[in-house]
């Protein structure tokens, strides 16, 4: 389960050597199965995973994050968290690894992610009023979401724009 800003929906992860692909899933026809349409990737190695810890409401998730997109991820049991958080974690390992042996022992300024991360966006459901300045939100007063930090904030605070590099 991938949260997303509305909503969370329902993701199916697939690990490569050098990427992880999410995509959206929809049922097929019997012979084949499920179908996924959607398909987007991200590169292991601009990517690092934040472990959420449990609370009542929200269990077993953690955060990839990466500089083209995001998100936060829901699983329904432990081990499939812990499995899926190994998993990744190996595979980013090796693919930053490998990417450093082919620059010849130089550490590349790439592979690092601090400041070139894409958001993780407050949900609209968990943003009840501006994360600034505190004003609730109404049908007039609308939510917007910064693409530089995530966070809901009003028309007010929305007007101060800035140039994001991509």
């Amino acid at each position: 389960m991938k949260v997303c800003r509305k909503m969370p929906k329902q993701r199916q992860l697939f690990l490569f050597n050098d990427i992880l692909v999410y995509a959206s899933i929809t049922p097929g026809p019997l012979k084949t199965g499920n179908m996924y349409y959607k398909p987007e990737k991200l590169e292991l190695q601009y990517m690092r995973l934040d472990d959420i810890p449990d609370t009542e409401s929200q269990k077993f998730a953690f955060q990839i994050v990466s500089r083209s997109k995001s998100f936060v991820v829901f699983l329904t049991r432990i081990e499939e968290k812990v499995g899926w958080l190994i998993a990744i974690n190996d595979a980013v390992d090796a693919c930053k690894a490998r990417k450093q042996s082919f620059a010849n022992g130089r550490q590349s300024a790439e592979t690092d992610l601090p400041g070139l991360e894409a958001p993780i966006f407050t949900p609209d459901a968990a943003a009840k009023q501006c994360e600034l300045c505190g004003v609730s939100f109404t049908f007039i007063n609308r939510r917007h979401h910064c693409r530089v930090c995530g966070a809901c904030v009003c028309g007010v605070c929305s007007g101060q724009k800035v140039l994001i590099k991509e």
